[in-house]
């Protein structure tokens, strides 16, 4: 297995997990071997159950923890999706079982493009896609951004961007988004 890419995601909106399961969905490769869906309390795993049907997920995120993991004939994927306060923070994670060099640009392309499109409709604040990251929602986007380790991109809401968040990025739009690394992409 590779490294594991992440794309943390930020959003006022309950809703995005069933948006990134139909896109992970629609980008990932390999049959499906397994899926699991789990639901807890916290990262302690307290109070742990599995769900057998995805529709029934919308029951649990305003409260609980859930966590999608799919084991595919090309690697691992998953999703992850809590509550902080009036933020909801997504991760979707995946470990392919060959080199991510080609797939890690591909996929970094894919989100760029799904987010920039519906951020409005989705309420997407804050999105940071790197390789094993450290990612943690601290109620604010400087010090969520400033703690933040191994972000390639970033894509950040117009009306939420400071140049003072990214000293050592390039900063760009949409439009001349290179998929190079150190990026921030302003939508």
């Amino acid at each position: 297995m590779g490294e594991v890419v992440d794309i943390n995601i930020l959003s006022k909106e309950n809703k995005l997990l069933t948006v990134l399961y139909e896109l992970v969905q629609s980008i990932r490769k390999g049959d499906i071997i397994s899926q699991t869906i789990e639901v807890m309390d916290n990262w302690m795993y307290e109070n742990s159950f599995e769900i057998s049907e995805f529709e029934n997920i919308s029951d649990y995120i305003d409260n609980k923890i859930l966590s999608i993991t799919q084991i595919t004939s090309q690697g691992v994927w998953g999703i992850t999706g809590e509550r902080n306060g009036d933020v909801y923070s997504y991760c979707v994670w995946f470990n392919p079982s060959n080199n991510i060099s080609g797939d890690y640009s591909n996929v970094i392309r894919c989100f760029v493009e799904y987010i920039s499109c519906y951020h409005e409709k989705n309420k997407i604040i804050l999105c940071g896609i790197g390789k094993e990251t450290k990612f943690e929602y601290e109620f604010d986007l400087f010090n969520t951004i400033k703690l933040s380790h191994n972000i390639d991109i970033w894509i950040v809401n117009k009306n939420d961007y400071s140049q003072c968040y990214f000293p050592d990025y390039k900063i760009c739009s949409i439009d001349n988004f290179e998929n190079t690394e150190r990026a921030v992409v302003i939508i």
